[in-house]
């Protein structure tokens, strides 16, 4: 899906749509783990009644975009179902990218299922509901997403190189190596 991604920086996605592949950097890498059991009982304590899915594989025809969510709390019985992202830390830089991640995840999920979802990014430090106002900023995204990935060139970062230093592909983008130039 890469949303995130192109949140935290546009060449990022751009190059981890075109260019080699490699290792994920540090700062993608999942540190925190949260059980089936404890995914359960979170999503019970969050008023989510449901079967738990675990890596629930999601699919959007209307968006044209597929992703895989850590858990998915199928609706119960008159109430909505959830997702649940879970991060390695609460929400670095930020948290934006994280939440129009998990807000695709809710709208992906609703498409599917056609009855209501929550989203929440769970990690050691905090859950944190994902607020409704996140898919908008999700959807722009995710139009600017797909504008970057059809350009011949990994597009300029809006960060100014902040990220540069913990980026995979700090020696192929061509960003990362003019850092003056951002």
């Amino acid at each position: 899906m890469l949303v995130k991604e192109y949140l935290w920086c546009p060449a990022y996605a751009w190059l981890s749509w075109n260019g080699p592949p490699l290792r994920a950097p540090p700062h993608v890498e999942v540190e925190y783990t949260l059980s089936p059991l404890e995914a359960s009982l979170l999503a019970e304590a969050l008023g989510h009644v449901g079967h738990l899915v675990a890596e629930a594989r999601l699919y959007s025809p209307r968006l044209r975009v597929y992703g895989r969510v850590d858990y998915l709390v199928e609706p119960g019985r008159g109430g909505a179902g959830a997702v649940l992202e879970v991060k390695a830390r609460g929400a670095w830089g930020g948290g934006g990218h994280q939440e129009a991640q998990a807000a695709l995840y809710a709208i992906m999920a609703e498409d599917q299922y056609r009855r209501p979802f929550e989203a929440y990014i769970v990690s050691q430090l905090e859950v944190r509901r994902v607020p409704r106002a996140a898919r908008a900023a999700a959807l722009r995204a995710l139009r600017g997403l797909r504008r970057a990935l059809a350009e011949p060139v990994p597009p300029r970062p809006g960060h100014g190189g902040s990220q540069c230093r913990s980026c995979a592909y700090r020696r192929v983008c061509p960003w990362a190596r003019l850092p003056s130039t951002l």
